[in-house]
């Protein structure tokens, strides 16, 4: 998702020490009745690659959830984990709709890859070095994407592996500023990277 004025507060400056209950500490508690406001959404089967109104959102009930996590992800930690939705009883195909349409409530959805995907399965295609790496089986390091939000739904639970790391670039900095000052320059400065062909 692309979004023009991203205004992160201190609540993004959060270490791994500073969290009970893992990431869950970080986001904020989902508001009563959620599950049932998402299936109003689910039931309108909103065709995928459209852009979705967000009248269809505050139609549904979902305006002061997109706004928590907006708060959230903007002004907040950065972070939003939402659990126990009814894949299951939605199927895929419903729940991608869903997926795809509280995207629109929390920005532009934008392709990362030059398939042309916004909304792409993660999944093992290939082990080739320059395939995407949520199309690889390979474990990937830590990264920053391309997009202000990036978001992930969890279709099916994989036989092994798929654990996801989040790590908070403004403690990273902080950290850095206190350790290692003259890093920042250059860092901040920008720098070269290689599309690996997907220019």
């Amino acid at each position: 998702m692309r979004e023009t004025t991203p205004n992160l507060r201190p609540a993004a400056h959060w270490r791994a020490a500073d969290l009970v209950d893992g990431v869950d500490s970080l986001a904020p508690p989902p508001l009563p009745g959620l599950v049932e406001r998402l299936d109003r959404l689910a039931a309108l089967d909103i065709p995928i690659g459209d852009p979705v109104p967000t009248t269809v959102l505050k139609d549904c009930g979902l305006g002061p959830d997109i706004a928590l996590w907006r708060e959230s992800l903007f002004e907040g930690t950065g972070v939003v984990v939402i659990r126990g939705l009814p894949v299951d009883r939605w199927g895929e195909d419903r729940a991608r709709r869903v997926f795809w349409a509280l995207g629109h409530g929390l920005g532009r959805p934008v392709s990362q890859s030059r398939m042309g995907d916004r909304l792409g399965d993660i999944t093992r295609v290939s082990d080739d070095p320059n395939q995407r790496g949520y199309r690889s089986g390979r474990a990937l390091s830590m990264h920053t994407d391309s997009d202000d939000v990036v978001g992930m739904f969890c279709l099916r639970q994989g036989a092994s592996g798929g654990r996801s790391r989040l790590v908070s670039v403004h403690a990273i900095r902080d950290l850095l500023a206190q350790t290692a000052p003259e890093t920042l320059a250059p860092l901040e400065n920008g720098f070269r990277y290689h599309w690996r062909g997907e220019e």
